[in-house]
């Protein structure tokens, strides 16, 4: 599986996909705000979201974990 990560440090303000879901390639999961600047995680790969590890008001740090990607 695919593991989506955080680019930038900052708190989870929106969610745009639940566990099950289709996505496509560089589609964002959620958003981050980071000092006042929205930034979005994206997928690098189309799938199923099979594990999502934050909620709206979790606090990531870059490089952490946000979600695992089923690609098959």
């Amino acid at each position: 599986m695919y593991e989506v990560r955080a680019i930038v440090s900052g708190t989870v303000v929106r969610l745009v996909v639940d566990e099950g879901q289709l996505i496509a390639e560089d589609e964002p999961l959620a958003f981050v705000d980071d000092h006042g600047v929205e930034a979005a995680i994206v997928t690098a790969v189309p799938g199923v979201v099979r594990e999502l590890y934050v909620e709206r008001g979790s606090v990531v740090t870059a490089n952490d974990v946000v979600a695992r990607i089923d690609e098959s």
